[in-house]
């Protein structure tokens, strides 16, 4: 018996030393809330997004799903606003587009290095986890203290056009303005023009009458250009319980938007898949949920996400861990 016990301290302070040298790896949250948003145009054609569509379609039924209504309150199958799917579980996604998943990963190195984060040179990045959502008239991000907490980097996919009419609203907000090339997607563009017009209408002479409508066909042919960017944002954490620089987006108005995102840690140890001594940040997971374990394994499983589902939505139980 005391060898069982002593066996069960020795894994405790293992673990202990483990999240230690996490919390030191990683730089501070104020220094997260001050990075810049990256923003990665036409990341994947229209065929490759058309291969995500498929494969969350297709394995939805075998991998983790979170559905909540407008409040963040669970629901069963697909009555809900917001429908997220772990395409992680069971590292389904991995399996199913090989070469899909290694372009968002030279994704992440490169807006790494380009924006120098420090964050994965040195490290085998792999996915902590990727989500696919679906998100109805009224589904939101709510929380303006959102965090991607246990992740170095978050790649948002836009799989839906904001520019073409499939949904309006759902504006981006994050503590810096997102940096492009030459403009934004529709929605962190409209949010950047609402918040700055009381400004400019200051700083700005009155234009010609003839000249507005000229100006708003411009502005309008722009918007309507603005199609599928891809917003690679850094999303430094410190693993359990705490996160990154705050993002939420507002309610959709109408329409429905679909998106993929996918969140890394990286290990200092190249050439492996999953890690268990050494690693600097965490292990890449294939439980069925956002795991916030970052060492050893998770038994969360996709029939396990179904159960608290059906319990939670008896309950009225919400959440924002999207």
């Amino acid at each position: 018996m005391h060898i069982e016990q002593g066996g069960a301290d020795d894994a405790a302070d293992e673990f202990e030393v483990q999240f230690a040298e996490l919390q030191s790896a990683l730089p501070s949250f104020e220094w997260a809330d001050q990075t810049q948003p990256v923003r990665l145009r036409r990341l994947l054609s229209d065929a490759q997004m058309d291969q995500v569509h498929n494969a969350a379609q297709e394995l939805k039924g075998s991998c983790g799903r979170s559905v909540r209504d407008a409040d963040g309150v669970y629901k069963v199958g697909e009555d809900g606003t917001w429908r997220t799917t772990y395409l992680h579980t069971g590292h389904a996604f991995q399996r199913a587009l090989p070469e899909l998943y290694a372009q968002l990963i030279a994704a992440a190195y490169e807006a790494d290095r380009r924006e120098n984060w420090g964050l994965l040179a040195g490290r085998d990045v792999r996915a902590r986890c990727i989500e696919y959502h679906e998100v109805e008239p009224g589904g939101a991000l709510a929380d303006r203290d959102h965090r991607d907490t246990g992740s170095l980097v978050t790649i948002d996919v836009m799989l839906a056009d904001p520019g073409g009419g499939d949904f309006s609203g759902g504006h981006f907000h994050a503590p810096v303005t997102l940096r492009g090339a030459s403009s934004t997607s529709t929605s962190n563009r409209d949010a950047h023009e609402q918040q700055q017009q009381p400004q400019q209408q200051q700083q700005q002479p009155q234009q010609h009458p003839q000249q507005q409508p000229q100006q708003q066909q411009q502005q309008q042919q722009q918007r309507q250009r603005q199609r599928d960017h891809h917003d690679i944002q850094h999303a430094q954490t410190r693993a359990i319980g705490d996160g990154t620089a705050h993002v939420h987006t507002l309610p959709r108005s109408g329409g429905s938007a679909d998106g993929s995102t996918q969140q890394f840690t990286g290990g200092t140890e190249g050439g492996q898949v999953e890690f268990t001594k050494g690693d600097a940040v965490g292990e890449e997971r294939q439980c069925a949920h956002r795991c916030v374990r970052p060492f050893g394994a998770c038994g969360y499983t996709a029939a396990y996400s179904k159960l608290e589902a059906l319990f939670k939505s008896s309950f009225g139980g919400a959440g924002y861990e999207q």
